[in-house]
């Protein structure tokens, strides 16, 4: 099997680079035209139909922009021809989640191919995998007659969904390093030394070393790296994988308490806070670092066959970047609680205080 061309291959990612820039930006325009809504009376489109950004909800702010931008039109397209809530009424959310795990058992027998057309074939039906994961929530939204993306923390659903993602993860890492294991890449050896017999000599062979390595040192034979090697910088970046996922859930579920009635719908100041740069940018950056956008990135490097290459870059960076977006997402938790704490006692002024207690009670079990 032919690999594909990179260089059609860096055009088409440039051209989706850019579509998400340009997504991203609407839906930061869209966000800055919510109006305040009541519990219940989620905003819709004028005509009722599908759009990628009603109703704004903090876990739509926070996905990933695969996610939002190319698998869930993707989905709807699908639900749309096939007709898949009335044809196949009996086929559950979850069994959705349950059957991606199968699904993708071909592409990770592929994987171990030495072909790089056979493994960027095994990454296509991988990422077939990762959309049946947008799949089942957004068949789990349809059939409820609920378009609101939101994480409903203790559902059968929502512990289901997580246990495939990290079961889906784990075997893809395990294959890829037993792939890397049997064809491991290469790095340069030590430097050689070359013999000084006389001055003469030697200035001759830096003239020539000069001409021919522009000047660089004569570095030894590529060697392959070792296997400690590939093992340690795998576990690395599964680490930060359980990072970032956990660090991700656990600011959705901090914003979604503080800025969201439960429903998707947010009043004057949750939406006040929801507009204001600071949380945009906080949640831009983890629309970029949180698991799936990893995961994504992951199977791109190896169907360019850079796996290696990004593992490395990626292996120390990558725990400097999330350790300080969780530090800094904690700060702005609280920095929002804050507020809106400090609105609940302009609030008392003019309320009954079992109403206040009711309130303070409630603001601070949010950042729980």
């Amino acid at each position: 099997m032919v690999a594909v061309d990179n260089k059609c291959l860096l055009l088409g990612a440039f051209t989706v680079v850019m579509y998400f820039m340009w997504m991203d930006i609407a839906l930061w325009y869209h966000l800055q035209a919510l109006v305040p809504t009541q519990k219940g009376m989620l905003p819709k489109t004028p005509d009722g139909s599908f759009s990628l950004f009603y109703p704004v909800t903090v876990k739509m702010l926070m996905c990933d922009p695969i996610n939002h931008y190319i698998y869930l039109p993707l989905c709807y397209v699908f639900t749309q021809v096939t007709h898949f809530t009335e044809t196949f009424s009996f086929i559950t959310p979850n069994v959705v989640s349950i059957s991606r795990v199968f699904l993708i058992l071909p592409g990770l027998r592929l994987l171990l191919s030495e072909s790089l057309g056979c493994r960027q074939s095994g990454v296509a039906i991988i990422l077939v995998g990762e959309w049946m994961d947008a799949l089942d929530g957004f068949l789990a939204r349809l059939r409820a007659a609920n378009q609101a993306m939101t994480s409903e923390v203790g559902a059968l659903g929502y512990y289901l969904d997580g246990i495939c993602d990290g079961v889906s993860a784990v075997a893809i890492l395990v294959v890829c390093m037993v792939q890397l294991k049997r064809h491991p890449p290469r790095q340069s050896g030590h430097p050689l030394q070359l013999p000084v017999i006389c001055n003469k000599v030697e200035s001759k062979m830096q003239e020539s070393k000069e001409s021919l390595l522009g000047g660089g040192p004569v570095s030894g034979p590529r060697v392959p790296v070792p296997a400690r090697a590939i093992t340690i910088t795998m576990f690395l970046f599964g680490f930060q994988l359980l990072l970032a996922s956990v660090g991700w859930n656990h600011a959705i579920a901090g914003y979604q308490q503080l800025l969201e009635n439960g429903d998707g719908s947010h009043t004057a100041k949750q939406l006040a806070v929801l507009q204001a740069a600071s949380t945009w940018i906080l949640m831009w950056f983890w629309r970029v670092a949180c698991f799936h956008m990893l995961m994504h990135c992951f199977l791109i490097a190896v169907f360019f066959d850079k796996l290696w290459e990004f593992l490395t870059n990626l292996r120390f960076i990558g725990y400097v970047a999330l350790t300080a977006l969780i530090v800094l997402n904690e700060l702005h938790l609280q920095a929002i609680q804050s507020l809106l704490l400090a609105g609940v006692r302009r609030y008392a002024r003019g309320a009954p205080p079992g109403t206040v207690m009711i309130v303070t009670l409630h603001c601070r079990a949010a950042s729980l």
